[in-house]
């Protein structure tokens, strides 16, 4: 949040969720691309927590601009729903799956961001265009 008000004030929404997703994406190509291990880059932590507090910031303030005005509160509660629920499948799939690889964890990744981009840039920002209410 204090981001938004001193380095990227003025930018728009969309212009700050291509941001932290070409954060997230350029910081994972390099991990996958130069090291095997997370501890080798203790410094790759700063960088994708960055973009994905920036991504989940949009993606809130898109939900409530969505909604009309006495349906906030529970765009909101959809919204922290979804995003935990998410977060919580992502960690016990990545757990589960790529337990002792995390040069394949980092590629999954990087390849869920990279479609994530693709899908917002091609329709949900659109979409959303077309269909907000503020």
């Amino acid at each position: 949040a204090l981001a938004d008000y001193f380095l990227l004030a003025g930018i728009r929404m969309k212009n700050k969720i291509v941001l932290s997703l070409l954060l997230m994406t350029i910081t994972l190509g390099a991990m996958s691309a130069f090291s095997s291990a997370i501890s080798d880059l203790p410094f790759v932590t700063l960088p994708i927590g960055f973009g994905f507090g920036l991504f989940a910031e949009c993606m809130l303030l898109l939900f409530i601009k969505l909604s009309c005005h006495c349906q906030r509160g529970t765009s909101q509660s959809t919204y922290f729903l979804a995003r935990e629920s998410g977060v919580n499948i992502g960690l016990s799939a990545g757990l589960l799956f790529f337990n002792e690889s995390v040069q394949h964890a980092t590629l999954c990744l990087l390849i869920i961001i990279v479609c994530t981009g693709c899908l917002y840039i091609g329709y949900i920002y659109n979409w959303h265009v077309r269909h907000e209410n503020r």
